[in-house]
Parts: C-alpha cells; sequence; structure tokens
C-alpha cells in the first residue's frame, strides 16, 4: 500500500467519522427541536430522516467543494468523484422519493377516511350482536337439557355426595358435554378430561337453579358454556361445552377484527402511521442502499482514475518506468493498458532519443570547435608563411620587425586556442555534482563580495524567505558567476546607450505550481537583452552575441541546471535587458 492509499483510507476513515456525527447531531436535533413530547415511532422516524437528508447532503456537498479546494492549493491527488457520483445519488434517490412518499401517504388517509365513511364499525357491531345473539339461545336451549338430565342423572347422598363414577358413564354426558370435573375451594379434584386441572376454577357468574349461563370462556380459538353446581363442603360441579365447533376460527379472526375497530379513532391513527412507517423503512432501506452503492461505485471508478493520474504526473516527472498494476474492467482497464503500453514505448523511444541527441550535440560541437580553430589557425599561417618568406629573402629588408611581428601573432593566436580548449574541457568535463542540505541565499551573498568594488554597475540582492534544499554549492556558484560575468558584458556593451551606472538585479522566492514548489532565482540586468529569435540558441555551446566571447558560458550554466534537474528560462527584464529565472524544485526531506 503506497502513501496515496494510506491517505485515502484515512480520508474514508474521517468521512465514515463525519457521517456518524451528522446521523448523531440529527437524532438530537430531532428529539430536542423538532419532536413533540406525545410523537409516535413514525413521527420520530420521518423527523430523523428529514432532518439527516438536508445536513447529510451539505455534508456531502462542503466534503466536496473542501477537496477541490484542497486539490488546487496543494495539487495533491485526492479524488473529489466520489462526492460527485454521492451527491448524484442521493439527488437521483430523494427528489422522486420525497413526493411519492407524501402522495402515497394521502392516498392511505383517504382510503382510511373512506373505510370509516362506509360505516365499517357499525357492521361489525351488528355482526357481533348476530354471534352474540346466537350463543345466547345455543346457552339456553343447552341450559334446558343440562338440567333436565342432571336432575334426572346425578345420583346424591342426602349430604350431596356426588357418585362422579356413575356421573361418567351416562351417555348423555359422554356425548354432548366437552367437560365435567369436581372442584373444591376453586381447586380441580377430579374429572373426565384435564381442561382446567392445571388452572384454578373459572368463575361461573351463575348456578344452574339461577337461570340462563352467561359465562363465555375462551380457550385457545375455541369458546365454551360453562356451568356450575353447587355441592356440599364448598364443592361444585363445573361442566363445558363448545359451541359452533365447526366456526371456530371464523368467529375468533372476526373478533380479533371486532375487537380492533371498536375505537376508530385509534385505527384511523394506527392504520395509516402503521403504514407510513413501513413507508420510511423502506425509503431509510432504499437510501442507505442508495448511498452504499454510490461508495462502491465511486471507489471503483476513482481508484484507477486516481492511479492514472498519478502514474501521469510521474511520467510528467521523467519517469518513464512507470506502470500501473492494476486490474480494471470496460473502458478504464483498457485505458490503463494502452498507459502501460504507451510508457514502455516512450521509454524506447526516449533512449533513441537521447541518443541521437548525443551523438548529434558532440557533431555540432565539433563542427565549431573545428570552426573556432581555423578562425586563429588562418593569421597563424600566415604571419609563418610571411617569416619564411622574408627568411628566404632577406635582402629586402626589414627581417626583424616582420619576424617580430609574425612571432607576436602566433602567440596571441596560440593564446587564444589554449583559452578556447580550455573551456571545451571545462564544459566537456564538469565534474560530477555533489549535493547537500543549504541555502540558496548564503550562496548568492557569498558569490556577490567579489563584485563589492563595482563603481559603474550597482548588483542589488533582494533575498526572499525560501526553505533549504539539496545543491551542490560549488557548481551553484560557479553558475552564478557566469550569469553575473554575462550581464556585466552586455551592460559593457550597451553603457553608450544610456547614463548612470548599470544595474543587476538578483531575487529569490518560492513559487507554486500545481502540486509542486519551486524555488525560484531571477536575474536581471539593464544590458540590451536577448532578441527571441536567438533564445533558443543562446544556450548552444560556441554561440555567442559577443565578438570575443567563447559561447560555452551560458552552456555552462544550462549544464548545472539540469544537473540538479532543475529549469532555466529566458525572458525581458523590467530593467530592460535580459532576465533568467532558474526553478529547482522543492523536495520533501
Amino acid at each position: 500500500m503506497n502513501d496515496w492509499q494510506k491517505e485515502e483510507r484515512k480520508i474514508y476513515i474521517r468521512d465514515g467519522i463525519f457521517l456518524a456525527g451528522i446521523i448523531l447531531f440529527s437524532i438530537l436535533f430531532a428529539e430536542y427541536i423538532v419532536i413533540e413530547k406525545n410523537a409516535t415511532a413514525v413521527d420520530r422516524i420521518f423527523a430523523y430522516l428529514f432532518t439527516f437528508i438536508p445536513l447529510g447532503t451539505l455534508n456531502l456537498l462542503a466534503h466536496y467543494y473542501y477537496r477541490n479546494r484542497r486539490i488546487k492549493l496543494t495539487g495533491n491527488l485526492r479524488t473529489s468523484l466520489r462526492y460527485q457520483i454521492s451527491l448524484f445519488f442521493m439527488f437521483v434517490i430523494i427528489i422522486p422519493s420525497v413526493p411519492f412518499f407524501i402522495l402515497t401517504s394521502n392516498i392511505v388517509e383517504r382510503i382510511v377516511a373512506g373505510v370509516f365513511r362506509a360505516d365499517v364499525g357499525q357492521t361489525l357491531e351488528h355482526a357481533a350482536r348476530i354471534i352474540d345473539s346466537y350463543t345466547y339461545n345455543e346457552a339456553q336451549m343447552r341450559y334446558r337439557e343440562l338440567k333436565d338430565q342432571l336432575r334426572m342423572n346425578v345420583h346424591q347422598t342426602s349430604s350431596h355426595e356426588v357418585n362422579i363414577d356413575l356421573f361418567y358413564k351416562k351417555k348423555y354426558i359422554q356425548e354432548s358435554l366437552d367437560y365435567a370435573a369436581i372442584f373444591e375451594q376453586d381447586h380441580y379434584i377430579a374429572g373426565n378430561f384435564p381442561f382446567f386441572k392445571n388452572e384454578k376454577m373459572p368463575h361461573a357468574s351463575f348456578e344452574i337453579e339461577q337461570g340462563v349461563p352467561s359465562l363465555l370462556y375462551r380457550k385457545g380459538k375455541a369458546e365454551y358454556l360453562v356451568f356450575s353446581y353447587r355441592l356440599k363442603d364448598q364443592k361444585k360441579l363445573i361442566f363445558a361445552l363448545r359451541i359452533h365447533p365447526a366456526l371456530d376460527q371464523e368467529i375468533y379472526a372476526f373478533r380479533q377484527v371486532y375487537g380492533v375497530f371498536k375505537d376508530e379513532s385509534v385505527v384511523r391513527e394506527l392504520i395509516p402511521n402503521t403504514l407510513r412507517l413501513w413507508l420510511a423503512v423502506v425509503f431509510l432501506i432504499m437510501i442507505s442502499l442508495t448511498f452504499l452503492a454510490s461508495i462502491i461505485l465511486s471507489h471503483q471508478i476513482s481508484y484507477p482514475i486516481i492511479h492514472l493520474a498519478e502514474a501521469t504526473r510521474s511520467v510528467t516527472d521523467g519517469d518513464l518506468q512507470t506502470r500501473i498494476s492494476l486490474n480494471a474492467p470496460g473502458e478504464l482497464g483498457t485505458l490503463i493498458e494502452s498507459f502501460n503500453q504507451m510508457t514502455s514505448e516512450l521509454e524506447s523511444m526516449k533512449s533513441k532519443i537521447v541518443q541521437d541527441q548525443r551523438v548529434a550535440a558532440w557533431q555540432e560541437v565539433a563542427r565549431r570547435l573545428a570552426h573556432e580553430i581555423k578562425n586563429p589557425l588562418t593569421p597563424i599561417l600566415l604571419s609563418a608563411d610571411r617569416m619564411l618568406r622574408r627568411l628566404d629573402h632577406p635582402e629586402k629588408g626589414n627581417l626583424d620587425s616582420v619576424v617580430r611581428n609574425g612571432a607576436e601573432t602566433i602567440i596571441v593566436q596560440v593564446h587564444i586556442l589554449k583559452k578556447m580548449l580550455e573551456e571545451f574541457s571545462q564544459f566537456a568535463r564538469l565534474p560530477s555534482i555533489n549535493k547537500q542540505f543549504g541555502n540558496i541565499n548564503d550562496v548568492v551573498s557569498k558569490a556577490l563580495h567579489l563584485y563589492a568594488p563595482l563603481k559603474d554597475v550597482k548588483i542589488e540582492f533582494q533575498p526572499g524567505i525560501i526553505p533549504s534544499i539539496n545543491f551542490d554549492e560549488s557548481a551553484v556558484t560557479g553558475m552564478i558567476h557566469n550569469l553575473i560575468k554575462n550581464s556585466l558584458e552586455a551592460i559593457e556593451e550597451s553603457k553608450d546607450n544610456y547614463k548612470g551606472p548599470g544595474r543587476i538585479l538578483i531575487a529569490t522566492s518560492v513559487l507554486n505550481q500545481g502540486r509542486k514548489k519551486f524555488l525560484q532565482i531571477k536575474f536581471e540586468d539593464s544590458g540590451p537583452g536577448i532578441e527571441e529569435s536567438i533564445r533558443e540558441k543562446i544556450f548552444e555551446p560556441y554561440y555567442s552575441t559577443k565578438d570575443d566571447g567563447t559561447g560555452l558560458g551560458l552552456a555552462i550554466v544550462e549544464r548545472i541546471v539540469l544537473d540538479h534537474d532543475g529549469r532555466i528560462m529566458i525572458g525581458t527584464s523590467s530593467l530592460g535587458g535580459a532576465e533568467f529565472r532558474i526553478f529547482f524544485e522543492i523536495k520533501e526531506s
């Protein structure tokens, strides 16, 4: 995992913390500001949703604009694409969902209102009365039958003791009753079915002699009529018979619905609120799934793009060995494959171009060197030839003068050749760069001490607040001297065109370019300047605009700048002359 991936993971964690904070703040804000004390669960959910949606959207927008601003200020590669995709998905799901939800809620309210306008509650009440009437009639009929059977079949002693075994064996009892048992002080003693075996005796609101029974006992979905017959010693006979057994399921379901519809106002609120609750849950699930899908999709899209952008910048910095080892589907995969193929071809082409440029450069140097050597060789040859001819004919006189003049000419031209070869040797065999950490301002200040005695030229230095960088102090010092010498020679050539001393201005500063920072060294002079037509040739070896120039000074300057991975540019100075700007990249130590 590289530094960018680690940084991106930190951003994901930070975004997650922000999102959790927004959710918590939305809940607290809704609880203390929006929601009333008697609010239902549905109201709370909606309050949470409609508080979180604008706050969450604002959070995404803020992150999006913050990320774009940071990219512009620092140039660091960060993806704001996933914020765009997340915002797009949020708007796509929220904009149509909110009116759909409101419309659905209104339709539900109308349906519920229509149901109650149809007097459904009254209809259910009539049906309940019919069932109760049927139950009452059934109870009357069964009561009369049971009363007669008890008188005929229950054998009692004078103390009202019951012969239970004999009673159980009666055919009517076995066929007609579902339950028969004896209770003593409301506790089960014996019976034919364990109906109430583990329960206390249900309270019967009647006795057999007291008229029609009215107690209806429900066990599960079945309904039973319960009868009691008082015996001696606080004992009771309890009888139960099941009514309408074929309609148990239907009557049970009806009673459940009727119980709900008894309170019409509760139902009016319960049904819409329940439906709204489910709609809110579905709405929340849709938003959550959409947001999750946007994160996954944005990651799949932005991750390869950021890798591609990072690799592109590496290629821009000169690293043609950059490759993207990332498998991506579809067009992004094709783009990555094309990029890797492009860098491979560029690397091969660069090697060939560098070789061709090296050969061409040395061919040009050899051509120019041969041309420059021919210039002093011509007067040397002429002087030697003249001396030889005079030695062959001494009678012509002036032998001493001819030999002396010829010798002096030869010596001067040999010195010119020697100087030329020394400078060429210096250019061709510059020492290897030995970089150390230091401050350019200190080097410029030391170099300017040598030019303090100058009277006709004023040299100004404006040091900026710059960081320390890695550079070769000896090489940079030589570069400064060459540029100052070039400016002094230019000012000397044009001193007749203006009055007063010449000026040279040197300034240092920090320049931001995208994600990179550069240390800028600017040299300006008040000389005649450099015409645009020759600016491309000015750094070529042995190209000079001066009569006595060798054309190697600026070539050496460019060589030193390139050895420091820097750039040098030529422009027009505000002082009227030439301007040289040198850029060294500021890298993190």
